[in-house]
């Protein structure tokens, strides 16, 4: 009696394995039939071109500039933004970074809440980012190889995500998880809510 239950068992088990082994890529081949390879190349070109001038205008910035405090990271950063931002200026909000939209000469308008706004092709997006973050996402850059690299290990682990079937959302937010596991905790943190990744693709594509 005891061997044929503990044979029972066995079988039971042996199912569960080969159900659950098999069960995961069916469910993902199912949530990947709607999942082009064009259109998840569509949403990292999308994702790119929101995030990429705000990245490397911060990437540019030195380091002694930015240690100095979000003041003189402001300054900088009007003294240097070019062609893309010429239609926005920085400000410091507290200890929050902010852009406000100038309208015309003399009138500006704060931008809402994660807005997306074309600048030259590209997007900007950004809403009240504290400058500690963005001093420990500089960090982070620099300890990745670089922001180009930095950049490049989030995309492909998006582009990897999406091919399991996860969200856009899903997919991003694990993209800077898995790309900044080998950084601090804090750092970690301060990388994903710098991109605030969830926001851009829920609010911008």
């Amino acid at each position: 009696m005891k061997k044929s239950l503990k044979q029972l068992v066995i079988t039971m088990c042996l199912s569960l394995i080969f159900t659950t082994a098999f069960a995961i890529p069916v469910a993902n081949a199912e949530q990947n039939a709607n999942i082009s390879d064009d259109q998840i190349n569509s949403e990292v070109e999308q994702i790119q071109d929101t995030l990429d001038p705000l990245l490397k205008l911060i990437d540019q910035m030195p380091e002694e500039v930015a240690e100095q405090g979000i003041n003189s990271g402001v300054k900088w950063l009007n003294q240097n933004k070019g062609d893309e931002f010429r239609d926005y200026k920085f400000v410091a909000d507290g200890e929050n970074l902010k852009t406000i939209e100038i309208k015309e000469p003399g009138q500006i308008t704060t931008m809402g809440v994660w807005s997306c706004i074309s600048s030259a092709g590209k997007a900007l997006v950004i809403n009240a980012l504290p400058w500690a973050k963005i001093l420990k996402v500089k960090k982070a850059a620099k300890l990745m190889g670089g922001l180009n690299s930095m950049t490049k290990t989030i995309i492909t682990a998006y582009k990897h995500q999406r091919n399991l079937g996860l969200s856009k959302t899903s997919s991003i937010k694990k993209a800077v998880t898995l790309s900044t596991r080998a950084l601090p905790g804090e750092t970690q943190k301060a990388v994903l809510e710098f991109f605030s990744l969830g926001d851009v693709v829920d609010n911008c594509f």
